[in-house]
């Protein structure tokens, strides 16, 4: 039986969904909170998952993405918004399905039975008019249809950067240059063979300067670290940016229209006090809106000051009121007076005990006292207690509360501190920049083909956790990249970014094996911080303007690249494109947005040339990452030995090229790829090879 997780904050939602499901043969589970439910996942091994975009405590898209982090059962997400605009905003959140409210039950357990079949590899089905569009609509049945060419509009061809010239195929007969895809020689006829001449490639420049309008006077270098190791990610400390709530509660204290956030005296209140406009704007109360601050306020974001102390008793009760004592016998019936000394007999007591009939009279010798100064003096205010008759200037002070009625000393209370917030001023400038350029940054490189983390904590080799502002990574099957970005900020009263804390970043990025690093300086770095980034190959953006930061990023946008389908890849080998190793490495990287040149001819450090079968370059504008491919072929009933790995790696080592990818046809020894490992260089045998590209066409 196929067991359904429902997670909704709607309970008749969820009554009226469970019944028609549960008609429908599937057992079906549903939490009494979103986070439980989250938990129960990998416990329960659901078949598919119905998450409402309106959760409480939790958002609907936040709950897929951290599902997605773990586990690739199918989800399916209801939400208010039409189809089309959502999967413009979060295409990369995780989510299979995305169906708009209201849906009826038998219309939702329709679209579950479809999702699992497609999961299954059962009989395919044409998707709902609510999925997300796919660019080859799945046939109904096998083997896949004809395709037309029409299909290969789809894929843009790269434009080719300056430098590089056309490949052509030389004619073995009469030498003449003939172009790439020709069969016979077009000078005399001869069949041509596929060996083409090498071609002279230019790279681009892996430190290609960007200069932003407002910040002419400097250029940013953009560029990589030699690490190549992946970071180790865990969860974020604190996913601020993600919650607009929080994002408004920022906002309005950067605007200024909340300059303090102040707590207020509520006995009424469970906690004894309120943050009134916090709650307003994060649509919390109590404890909820104190743990939003305290967080912020340990990332240093906001600042933390001491307002006021109240006592706590032991059971955790602010309402408390004062209570007095007989330092005796702790009797509370206690009388307050003026002590008043009668100067003719002596006598010292209360003013209650003279006062008769609006006179003073003295209780021990019955004279009337006239004059103050003559007569008597006052000696100051006490306390008689009425059970034991003491008498004494102070009495002990005690704590009642008015939750239980209990009576607590003051030596038993407990103090606690509240704490008003406000901005931090040396992060103003950071803040500013996470409000929005920084959403910019990061829909930037997700066109680009990356997966974003924010605040993203890394371990270091070291043994230390670290907090990155963004990372970014991609996966182009033959090569992985981990780009860390810093937002650095000027203190206050400066408006360079020290050396000290662009030092700090690039020792996060070094310990941690990031492989690309670039900083967002705001405004500007200083001059030892800007050698220090060009020794350290730390890409470098100097925004004195956000908004022009922004304008740059939009300039340069463009779409992401086509998936390479089955349909296509089954095509592309009928037209003969896909015939060789070489082709099909080739085609497979074309696919990933790469410009990709075969027989490329490239200069080396040491003034030699190096002839590689595959040369591919990216220009994804924050970094330029260069992939070098040998297809290595050994003898018939060999493998490819040492010798062409070490070749192959002192080649790509002179030019420069920072990805080093070897195909060896059939297979390479053991010692070949023990020494490939040591110099990182990626192997793929031939069977490898086949798997890697039949995985990477999409179904």
């Amino acid at each position: 039986m196929n067991k359904i997780l429902v997670l909704s904050n709607d309970p008749v939602f969820k009554q009226k969904n469970i019944e028609v499901l549960a008609e429908g043969g599937f057992q079906v589970a549903d939490a009494p909170d979103a986070l439980d439910g989250l938990l129960m996942i990998d416990k329960n091994g659901f078949d598919a998952i119905v998450i409402d975009e309106e959760l409480s405590g939790i958002d609907g898209y936040w709950a897929c993405k951290k599902i997605r982090q773990y586990s690739e059962i199918p989800i399916i997400l209801l939400g208010a918004e039409p189809a089309e605009e959502v999967w413009a905003k979060v295409d990369d959140l995780g989510f299979d399905v995305y169906l708009k409210k209201p849906i009826g039950p038998r219309e939702l357990m329709a679209h579950i039975k479809a999702i699992l079949r497609r999961t299954r590899g059962e009989e395919e089905i044409e998707p709902s008019r609510e999925e997300k569009p796919s660019e080859v609509e799945p046939a109904p049945a096998a083997p896949l249809p004809e395709v037309e060419p029409v299909r290969l509009e789809e894929t843009v061809e790269p434009e080719k950067p300056v430098g590089v010239q056309p490949q052509k195929i030389i004619c073995s007969n009469c030498k003449s240059e003939n172009p790439v895809g020709q069969k016979f020689c077009g000078t005399c006829g001869a069949k041509l063979t596929d060996e083409m001449q090498p071609t002279s490639v230019t790279p681009l420049p892996e430190t290609g300067p960007v200069q932003l309008a407002e910040t002419a006077k400097r250029e940013a270098v953009l560029t990589q670290t030699v690490a190549d190791r992946a970071p180790v990610i865990s969860e974020t400390t604190f996913g601020a940016w993600h919650d607009a709530r929080v994002v408004r509660l920022i906002d309005a204290l950067v605007k200024g229209k909340i300059a303090e956030i102040s707590p207020i005296i509520d006995i009424a209140a469970k906690g004894g006090f309120t943050y009134p406009a916090v709650d307003r704007l994060l649509e919390t109360s109590g404890q909820e809106t104190v743990q939003v601050l305290e967080v912020l306020a340990k990332d240093n974001i906001l600042n933390k000051k001491p307002f006021e102390k109240l006592h706590v008793d032991p059971e955790g009760s602010f309402e408390l009121v004062p209570v007095e004592r007989c330092p005796r016998c702790d009797s509370g019936n206690l009388l307050k007076g003026q002590l008043i000394e009668h100067f003719n007999c002596g006598n010292v007591t209360l003013d209650h005990d003279y006062t008769s009939d609006h006179k003073y009279v003295c209780p021990k010798c019955k004279k009337e006292l006239k004059l103050l100064g003559t007569d008597y003096r006052y000696a100051g205010i006490h306390y008689r207690c009425l059970d034991c008759g003491n008498t004494f200037p102070t009495p002990v002070t005690k704590w009642r509360s008015l939750h239980t009625g209990r009576v607590w000393g003051t030596e038993e209370l407990k103090e606690a501190w509240l704490h008003s917030y406000g901005l931090s001023p040396d992060k103003k400038d950071w803040i500013e920049f996470q409000l929005k350029p920084k959403a910019q940054l990061i829909d930037f490189l997700r066109v680009q083909g990356y997966q974003v983390e924010e605040l993203a904590e890394l371990h270091g080799a070291s043994g230390a956790t670290y907090t990155i502002d963004i990372l970014a990574s991609r996966d182009d099957g033959l090569a992985k990249f981990h780009l860390g970005i810093g937002i650095l900020t000027a203190l206050p009263g400066e408006n360079e970014v020290r050396l000290d804390d662009l030092f700090k970043f690039d020792t996060k990025a070094y310990d941690t094996g990031i492989s690309y690093k670039v900083v967002i300086a705001i405004p500007r770095l200083s001059p030892e911080a800007t050698k220090f980034a060009e020794r350290q190959k730390i890409g470098v953006f100097e925004v004195a303007d956000p908004e022009t930061f922004m304008s740059y990023l939009s300039s340069q946008a463009r779409p992401a690249p086509a998936v390479l389908t089955r349909a296509k890849a089954r095509y592309l080998s009928e037209m003969g494109v896909s015939s060789g190793p070489q082709a099909r490495v080739a085609e497979f990287l074309r696919h990933r947005g790469y410009e990709v040149f075969e027989k490329a001819k490239v200069p080396g450090k040491s003034g030699a040339e190096h002839v590689f079968d595959i040369f591919a370059q990216r220009d994804d504008v924050i970094i330029r990452p260069t992939i070098a491919v040998a297809i290595a072929t050994a003898d018939d009933g060999q493998a490819v030995g040492v010798g062409k790995v070490a070749q192959f790696d002192a080649e790509v080592f002179d030019a420069g090229i920072r990805n080093k990818v070897l195909v060896a046809i059939p297979q390479t020894t053991a010692e070949a790829k023990q020494l490939a490992r040591q110099q990182r260089i990626r192997v793929l045998d031939e069977h490898e090879l086949e798997g890697l590209i039949h995985s990477s066409a999409a179904a």
